[in-house]
């Protein structure tokens, strides 16, 4: 089971705040104090706010629903790129799209385009490796401009030129998102004040939040605040690799679980199927 101590904390520097002059009161009740003008986070609060987090994350892997990953500040993006894929949850580190999670069926038909696109671009990408003199040059039937020349793909090179852009847009925003299927039972945003409209669509969809929540966060919102530093490396990646630990020992309880009973359905049908017409005869007598 993941564990965090109040030492793990206190050396990723998770109990600085904010400057006490860009606090939000609503953090009051998680701040033990100020030095030197930042706020200071109570690691106590933060060691149990952490522990009911996790048993929540566990609780959502073991059931089989996935958890979103959010962090689109720059010093977030590349932890939550690879925890999330550490554990193979879906994630978000650019711009957060409007109706990622109210209009996911516009976003899912958007990801399947995506997908769609990627096995055409390694595709056209395996045909040119394989023809790397695309067309002699000087013949009679070649095209003067080359924009209109074909490739092995048979498209044009302004055609390939405008798939290959049309990849790279789609690829900052959704593939991140190639494994969500449907929306998440769970979200983890590192900050919720940069993200807030992840926040306000998973409360309008009913989708629990796990967040960061540092001295000028608005923890109401959040179902889960972590009381956190949400701008060092050190504390991003110590909560963040904790909330992908707990996915996998999630993961595999929810495993166990199916194979449990699987195997129980399968010896209640064999008893069944062993009981005799007399048996049946006498148990209704």
């Amino acid at each position: 089971m993941a564990t965090v101590t109040m030492r793990d904390l206190l050396e990723a520097g998770v109990h600085f705040g904010h400057q006490t002059r860009r606090w939000n009161p609503k953090m009051d009740r998680f701040l033990y104090g100020a030095r030197n003008g930042i706020h200071i986070i109570d690691l106590g609060k933060t060691v149990k706010a952490l522990g009911e987090a996790l048993a929540a994350v566990r609780e959502t892997a073991a059931s089989g629903d996935q958890i979103l990953f959010v962090g689109t500040k720059r010093q977030a993006r590349t932890i939550i790129e690879t925890e999330a894929n550490r554990c193979d949850m879906p994630f978000v580190t650019t711009r957060w799209l409007g109706g990622t999670l109210t209009n996911f069926s516009t976003i899912h038909e958007r990801i399947n385009k995506f997908i769609e696109l990627s096995e055409e671009i390694e595709s056209i990408n395996a045909s040119l490796e394989e023809n790397t003199d695309l067309t002699s040059t000087g013949t009679i039937d070649e095209p003067q401009d080359e924009t209109q020349r074909k490739s092995p793909s048979g498209l044009t090179k302004r055609e390939l030129v405008g798939r290959q852009k049309n990849f790279e847009r789609m690829h900052r925003f959704y593939s991140g998102m190639q494994n969500m299927e449907r929306t998440p039972g769970l979200v983890f945003i590192v900050d919720p004040t940069l993200d807030e409209i992840a926040v306000k669509e998973a409360n309008r969809s009913g989708i629990k939040v796990v967040a960061l929540c540092d001295s000028n966060s608005n923890p109401d919102n959040i179902d889960f605040p972590i009381p956190s530093n949400d701008d060092a490396l050190r504390a991003i990646q110590l909560i963040t690799s904790s909330v992908a630990d707990s996915i996998i020992e999630g993961v595999a309880v929810g495993e166990i679980e199916q194979e449990y009973d699987a195997d129980l359905a399968a010896s209640v049908q064999t008893s069944t199927e062993k009981i005799t017409d007399q048996e049946v005869e006498e148990a209704n007598q």
